[in-house]
């Protein structure tokens, strides 16, 4: 699921805190491996103030479609992260034979 989708995780990544607020939702198909993802934006609870209040921040939730049915929520730290190590990621999937 990281893999196909890499370019909505760096856009989010990328994106300002205003953009991730109104990031729009999109589906990413990746037929090679049969997989359907719905990607969203949820809010999150982040920290908490001493005084109680509860922040919250803009998270992306990969779902996969149909008949699959993992999900993955994201920062933009997470997100980052992901795309800091693409190409070790994609060699590991490659030696565990998931990934051609």
């Amino acid at each position: 699921m990281l893999i196909a989708c890499l370019d909505t995780l760096r856009e989010f990544w990328h994106a300002t805190e205003q953009e991730r607020l109104t990031f729009g939702s999109r589906v990413i198909e990746d037929p090679a491996h049969r997989l359907r993802v719905r990607i969203y934006v949820e809010m999150h609870p982040d920290f908490q103030y001493s005084s109680g209040e509860t922040i919250e921040r803009p998270w992306l939730r990969l779902q996969a479609l149909p008949p699959d049915n993992d999900h993955i929520g994201l920062g933009m730290i997470k997100c980052r992260a992901i795309c800091e190590v693409k190409d070790e990621l994609r060699q590991w999937l490659q030696a565990q034979r998931a990934l051609e």
